[in-house]
């Protein structure tokens, strides 16, 4: 499955529909990475297609740092809301973003390729209120 979303390929595509690609570095070493799509469904929310944070490097507030790094970027580009995704069994993300704000608003069961389906939460966060604490 993950060959299917991050082959190279895979990657051009994603940034030919509009995902721009963001890598979190700390001495020239690779932290993890977020796409965002800046026009998604809703001109007022910004959409986090992916935040992947390192497994050496969580628990160290990085991936507090990426939602701030992008809630300003929301802000600048005139986002009222983030939207994103995740996986209906990956509670530590789950209690991660809730805890940074986000609510569920919904599920989706997307079809990924191959046969792959995956369940996913809809999660918003309202950003009026600035910068995650």
């Amino acid at each position: 499955m993950l060959d299917l979303i991050y082959n190279e390929e895979a990657i051009k595509q994603q940034m030919n529909l509009a995902q721009q690609f963001i890598i979190g570095y700390s001495s020239n070493e690779p932290l993890g990475f977020a796409s965002i799509e800046k026009q998604f469904k809703s001109s007022s929310s910004m959409m986090i297609h992916k935040l992947y944070i390192l497994p050496a490097f969580q628990g160290n507030g990085i991936g507090r740092i990426f939602l701030n790094y992008l809630t300003n970027l929301a802000t600048q580009t005139g986002h009222s809301e983030l939207t994103l995704k995740v996986f209906v069994r990956n509670q530590n993300a789950i209690r991660f973003y809730q805890h940074l704000g986000f609510h569920s608003i919904g599920e989706v069961v997307t079809e990924i390729g191959n046969g792959y389906t995956v369940k996913d939460y809809v999660m918003l966060r309202e950003i009026g209120n600035g910068l995650l604490a």
